[in-house]
């Protein structure tokens, strides 16, 4: 509340006090929240001006509540999209399709060699026209970077393909023909590469 001050009127150079008091404007600073809220120019601690302050930093617990509520909110957006950004593995869609793969002789050492590739369907019939037909050989350890190459048609259900063990120790070479009729076949294969010694 606005403290009151007493009139004064004079009769006669005598002071007499009125008994109806005079609102007077408050001469300190006051302490009610509306009181708060209308100094300008001062950090306001009262609830709703902090929530009126603009280009600051907002405390209160509701504007708190709504900031984690979002943060949680996108967390959860992104948790669900990472699935749907990660590359299904490619699977064998014609199992009925026999895959020879058959390095040529003293393939099996360290550096470049050519492969051998035959194709045959159910029934035994050699597949050509299979394409593309690609090879992949990975180590058995990580950290090594995977030899890729492409094998060309060659007739009879043969393909070749330039290949090199870059390394020794164990492979996987892995198969992926596109077959004429659209399916993709895959088939791995288990190789074991030495290192070459020369003989005297």
């Amino acid at each position: 509340m606005y403290p009151f001050a007493k009139s004064e009127l004079k009769r006669g150079g005598e002071v007499i006090a009125s008994p109806y008091p005079l609102l007077t404007p408050p001469t300190g600073r006051g302490t009610g929240p509306l009181a708060l809220r209308e100094r300008v120019g001062e950090r306001v601690f009262h609830p709703l001006a902090l929530r009126e302050r603009v280009g600051e930093r907002v405390f209160h617990p509701f504007a708190l509540r709504e900031r984690v509520g979002e943060r949680v909110f996108l967390l959860l957006l992104l948790l669900l999209l990472l699935p749907a950004c990660r590359q299904a593995a490619p699977v064998d869609q014609a199992p009925d399709v026999q895959v020879l793969l058959t390095p040529g002789p003293d393939s099996l050492f360290v550096g470049p060699i050519t492969f051998d590739l035959t194709l045959w369907d159910a029934d035994g019939q050699p597949i050509d026209g299979a394409a593309p037909v690609s090879l992949r050989g990975d180590m058995s350890h990580a950290g090594m970077e995977p030899v890729l190459a492409e094998a060309r048609g060659d007739g009879d259900g043969l393909y070749t393909a330039d290949f090199e063990w870059t390394m020794a120790g164990d492979w996987t070479v892995t198969v992926e023909a596109t077959l004429p009729d659209g399916r993709l076949k895959i088939a791995t294969f288990a190789f074991a590469v030495e290192e070459f010694e020369a003989t005297e």
